[in-house]
């Protein structure tokens, strides 16, 4: 795996941060298809011996170096250092999902006066406790969209089949793109057709905007010394009570791993699990399995309840498929992964805005601004190119 360079952000003391400042980085590097990483760290400060600071990194690939270090100089007054963040063992870590479907985003897409307040500042207050990294790993998934259109689908979609539903869904958008006209439009169309209340309607028209923006598949990981600090920071994330974030359970690095267990350099690039959604659906599998198979054997007959005279064994095998269903259930519960819109992911990744409250570690010198017009142009053919390929 190839080693990827660091930039870490110092900002100015007199550097204004607004909330979700580098939506439009994140948007160019979704267009790139390149993986990155974000990185906060609260720990000794590299410049003032005894004192603790937060500092903020960026590990991105060689090519999109220059783009980066221009586009930070240019929208937040900082100092950009190219510098590894230092290696640290921790003894704990999470890892975190969502709590509901990813369809639905973690903050509504309406403009609300909470959401000028940058949540990076509530979070950095819940890091300033011991030492920690807060770690966010994201890169472009395009196969998201069709997730978030089958969570439509199954929602929106009444009095037929999920096939069928899908198959008219399908074909129609085949159609809208052989006639030229927008997918969306059919797709709102179709929606529109079916008599939802209000507030599903509400949940359906932001998971249908989710679904035109830029996606990422993203990882988020939080390290620390006590489990107490991992729950601390994990409740400090966004949560405007459409969707939030859940921590799993803090998991001990006996050895004292380093933080992300292979080398700082590396990215370990977000994945969806292959096995575990299908685990899931063994809680209705296996109990039916069990019921037909105690039938095959003689050992339950359901006509002995329709005639009165269930036996024992047909009450235990009912208890017993009932019992199997509710443990697989709770042992195979539906796991989420972290899928986020460019504007949900700039929530988290940003820098907080205040600055003379918390603890930052401050640049010295602004790095030389240079203008990024050449860089997004870079991206523009490939984000078509990527879109294009997604309708088709």
């Amino acid at each position: 795996m190839v080693k990827m360079p660091w930039l870490e952000v110092r900002p100015l003391q007199t550097a204004k941060v607004e909330a979700q400042a580098l939506i439009n980085q994140l948007n160019a590097l979704h267009a790139s298809g390149e993986s990155f990483r974000f990185l906060i760290k609260y720990g000794e400060s590299p410049t003032v011996e005894g004192r603790k600071t937060l500092q903020f990194f960026f590990e991105v690939n060689e090519t999109l170096k220059p783009f980066v270090r221009n586009f930070l100089s240019s929208v937040i007054d900082a100092e950009i250092v190219e510098i590894e963040p230092p290696k640290k063992a921790f003894q704990y870590q999470i890892s975190l999902e969502l709590a509901q479907n990813p369809a639905l985003p973690i903050a509504p897409s309406a403009t609300t006066p909470e959401s000028k307040d940058n949540p990076v500042d509530t979070i950095a207050q819940a890091m300033i406790r011991d030492e920690c990294f807060l770690e966010v790993t994201a890169k472009r998934d395009d196969r998201a969209k069709f997730e978030i259109e089958r969570y439509l689908l199954k929602k929106t979609v009444k009095g037929e089949s999920f096939h069928q539903s899908f198959a008219e869904v399908f074909l129609g958008i085949l159609g809208a793109l052989a006639s030229g006209q927008s997918t969306t439009r059919h797709r709102e169309n179709y929606s529109q057709r079916k008599t939802l209340s209000p507030s599903l309607q509400a949940l359906s028209d932001e998971a249908r905007k989710k679904a035109t923006s830029n996606l990422f598949l993203v990882s988020i990981r939080i390290y620390s010394n006590t489990p107490e600090d991992l729950k601390v920071i994990a409740d400090s994330l966004p949560n405007y009570g459409l969707n939030s974030f859940k921590a799993s359970k803090p998991k001990q690095n006996k050895k004292k791993m380093m933080r992300d267990e292979p080398h700082i350099g590396e990215i370990i690039e977000p994945s969806k699990p292959l096995v575990r959604p299908l685990l899931n659906h063994l809680w209705k599998i296996a109990p039916l399995a069990m019921v037909a198979l105690s039938f095959w054997l003689g050992l339950f007959n359901p006509i002995h309840f329709l005639s009165s005279e269930p036996t024992f064994t047909d009450y235990s095998t009912l208890l017993l498929a009932a019992s199997t269903s509710f443990v697989l259930g709770v042992a195979f519960r539906n796991h989420y992964p972290i899928i986020l819109s460019s504007k949900e992911l700039g929530l988290l990744v940003n820098l907080p805005s205040q600055l003379k409250k918390i603890p930052v570690q401050f640049g010295g010198t602004p790095s030389t601004r240079v203008g990024i017009a050449s860089a997004d142009q870079r991206f523009t053919r490939k984000s078509e190119d990527s879109e294009a390929g997604f309708c088709l």
